[in-house]
Formats: C-alpha cells, sequence, structure tokens
C-alpha cells in the first residue's frame, strides 16, 4: 500500500519534469538546429542569389569536393568566395540561356547548358563580320605577339591526383588563368615563372614538356596531361621578342586573322560576363562580389 502511494506521488513530478523538457526544446531546439545546420551544412541553405534564383549550399559543397576535396564550409573565406562567384558566373549563363530558349529542367545537365550557353556567346562574336580596317587595327596594337621569339615566360603546374581536371578546364574555358586558379589548389611550379629561352625549357621540364610549352601562343593554355602523379597545365605568360623577319601585314594577315579570332572569343565571353554581373541582383552572404 505504502509502495502504491509513493508511486503515485512520483507521477506529477515526472509528468514536471518532461514539461519542463519539452519547453527547454521549444526554446532552444530551433538555435540548435541552426547551429548545427550551419556547421554540417544545409543542403536547402542558400550562399548566394542571382536576380532572386538561389544557389543552394549543396552546388557550393559539390564544387568544393570537386575542386578541393573539402567541405564547402571548411573553405577559406577566399576559396569560398572563388566558388560562389563561378556559381554566379554559371548561373548568369543559365538564365541568359533560358531567355533563348536553350533551358533544361534536368538539374544533371547544368554544365551541359553552361557549355552550350558559352558557345553561343562565341557564336555571336563568330557570326560578326571582320573587316581589313579592324585585322590592320589589330595587328598595330599588338604587333609584338607576331615577332620572333626571343624568351618565354610559362606557368608550368603540376595538380594534385585529388583535383578534378573538368572543373580547372571549365574555369579556363570561362578565362580564367592558370595561375588564378591554381592559387588555391594543391600545385606545384616546375620551372620558375619568368621568361627562359627555349634552351632552358628544355633543360628544366624536358624535352616532351618543353615542345609542348614553344608550341603555345601567347596566353593560351595545353590541354591537360593526366598522370599518375598529378595533372599537367602549361600556359605562356609572355612573349620576349625581336623585330619581325617580315615586318609586312600582307604577309602575316592569315596569322592576324587566326589571333584576332582567337583572342575575340576570349574577351566576348569576358565582355557578357561582365555585363550579366552588372545588369543583375546578386546578393550573397559573403557580401558585396566582384566579378575578377
Amino acid at each position: 500500500m505504502h509502495a502504491h502511494r509513493g508511486s503515485s506521488r512520483s507521477l506529477p513530478i515526472t509528468r514536471g519534469l518532461l514539461a519542463c523538457f519539452g519547453l527547454l526544446l521549444a526554446l532552444f531546439g530551433a538555435n540548435i538546429n541552426q547551429q548545427l545546420s550551419a556547421q554540417l551544412g544545409d543542403a536547402s541553405a542558400i550562399v548566394a542569389r542571382v536576380n532572386d534564383q538561389p544557389i543552394t549550399n549543396d552546388l557550393a559543397e559539390n564544387r568544393a569536393q570537386r575542386l578541393w576535396g573539402a567541405a564547402y564550409l571548411a573553405l577559406t573565406s577566399a576559396q569560398q568566395r572563388s566558388i560562389v562567384e563561378l556559381l554566379i558566373d554559371e548561373e548568369l549563363l543559365l538564365q541568359r540561356a533560358e531567355s533563348l530558349q536553350l533551358a533544361t529542367t534536368d538539374p544533371g545537365l547544368r554544365k551541359i547548358m553552361v557549355a552550350v550557353a558559352i558557345e553561343q556567346v562565341v557564336n555571336e562574336f563568330r557570326r560578326q563580320p571582320i573587316t581589313e580596317q579592324q585585322l590592320l587595327a589589330f595587328y598595330r596594337t599588338h604587333r609584338s605577339i607576331f615577332e620572333a621569339p626571343i624568351k618565354i615566360a610559362v606557368d608550368a603546374v603540376r595538380l594534385d591526383p585529388e583535383v578534378d581536371v573538368s572543373v580547372v578546364e571549365a574555369l579556363l574555358a570561362e578565362g580564367r588563368t592558370l595561375a588564378s586558379i591554381v592559387a588555391t589548389l594543391e600545385h606545384q611550379y616546375l620551372a620558375p615563372r619568368s621568361p627562359l629561352t627555349a634552351g632552358q625549357h628544355h633543360r628544366i621540364l624536358g624535352g616532351a614538356f618543353a615542345r609542348r610549352v614553344l608550341a603555345l601562343d601567347e596566353f593560351e593554355v595545353s590541354r591537360a596531361m593526366v598522370r599518375s602523379e598529378g595533372s599537367y597545365f602549361f600556359q605562356v605568360t609572355d612573349i620576349e621578342t625581336r623585330a619581325p623577319d617580315a615586318d609586312n601585314f600582307e604577309i602575316l594577315r592569315e596569322r592576324v586573322a587566326g589571333e584576332y579570332s582567337r583572342r575575340g572569343r576570349r574577351l566576348a565571353l569576358e565582355t557578357k560576363l561582365d555585363t550579366l554581373w552588372r545588369r543583375a541582383q546578386i546578393n550573397s552572404q559573403l557580401g558585396d562580389l566582384e566579378r575578377h
């Protein structure tokens, strides 16, 4: 009888404890959940908005894993900023593609649609007629690139095997320099970045790599060479020249037209992205962003 009465008296106490625990959960549960989401990364969280279109943490997380093999929230602020700026570039191109009826509802085709949008910008440039006056003006402005080279400066880089080569190639296609891309990646420069003679490149890089470098034009980037120890990229950053053997526009016209077209494609994409950034309404938790 006594035991039964003691058990009855303990019920209100138990209920009271449960009620207090429930109140604590109600007061602090939302805050705890927000903290956990911030630490672990909520896939639906928004890292930026572009013309009211959200860029989610899921996209940033995916890109962080592919570029650095790490969680987005574990990256430095500079690395996070570079990822968000890249995703904004892609979103602006995708929104432009939608206005041109090039869009798709399949999120798995995002990279393909970005490539289609880039190609569309490039094709717009290609359709523009090139006059003799434009070529001649380009030749006079950039005469040095048609002169015979004496020394060549190159960024010769080996990236760690964990780095996703396709992401690096996508960034290069958007007009980024090799040096700016690898700055936040695990990499190693294989040679001094200052101008070197052809013979010096052969001695430092070896015959196969040197031949690849010497075949590049100024600012041109080689295709990736993927090996077990990592992937190799080369970009010519400067060419020191002497006076051309044949300083004649008519003789060099074909080379001038090719260089005008190559540089024009890259400039057309850069100009289009700069215009889209200026016209867009962009908000990010990283603060004010500028396209570099």
